[in-house]
């Protein structure tokens, strides 16, 4: 969708431009956001261009994802690489994270969650129900210190079993304090840095696609893939 204040700023700030009337794209017909910070993509009659939020800097397309080894040159080609992500492909190794598996289903669901977020816990209360056919990797995300102070206590309880019990109720009174190293939670912190993730939930289907925030039906999002999502914490 095209955010008008977005297109509004862009275009003022090309008509503005010293050079603008050497660089004639003819009419913007369309103003895209794209998972790069500070650029757009620019629709116009003479083709596809890039430009900083700014309008200080415009070039020609195409640009590559090398995450999914593809070229971006059209806004369809946004929506394709900005909704998926290939989790093995980009090198995720969950046995380096601290995870929790939910389920022993046929298809693998990744799961961002932080331990206070009640977004959070309604959506695990919906995956403890489909866990026959899916297998949740559930992905500790402690957003604040009241949340890093749980997930510490989560990832050094030894039994696991009673760590993902207490995660899914929310009910951690009585888990004793975090005592163990915490290299799996601090990759994490960087694995959810690198995949551009500012808010949780945050899911990745089996087929790469992906949903931030909250998720009224999981089964259907996971079923079909449309937007059933309101925002996180």
């Amino acid at each position: 969708m095209v955010r008008r204040g977005v297109m509004t700023l862009v275009l003022t700030l090309l008509a503005v431009l010293p050079g603008w009337a050497q660089t004639p794209l003819g009419t913007i017909k369309a103003v895209k956001s794209i998972p790069i910070n500070g650029v757009r993509m620019i629709e116009t009659e003479q083709g596809i261009f890039f430009a900083s939020d700014n309008g200080r800097f415009l070039w020609k397309g195409p640009i590559f994802d090398m995450w999914s080894a593809s070229k971006v040159e059209t806004l369809a080609d946004v929506d394709e690489v900005a909704k998926k992500v290939n989790l093995q492909k980009i090198g995720v190794d969950f046995s380096q994270l601290a995870v929790f598996t939910l389920g022993d289903g046929a298809k693998e669901v990744t799961v961002f969650v932080s331990p206070a977020c009640p977004h959070c816990r309604e959506l695990l209360e919906q995956a403890t129900n489909l866990a026959r056919e899916y297998q949740f990797k559930v992905v500790l995300l402690p957003l604040g210190s009241k949340d890093m102070d749980i997930a510490r206590r989560l990832v050094c309880l030894p039994d696991k079993g009673k760590a993902l019990q207490a995660l899914v109720s929310q009910k951690y009174e009585g888990l004793p304090p975090g005592s163990c190293p915490l290299t799996s939670l601090q990759k994490n912190l960087v694995t959810a840095r690198v995949l551009g993730i500012t808010s949780v939930p945050y899911l990745v289907r089996h087929d790469g696609l992906t949903n931030a925030g909250k998720v009224k039906d999981l089964a259907a999002w996971l079923a079909d893939g449309k937007s059933h999502g309101e925002g996180g914490k």
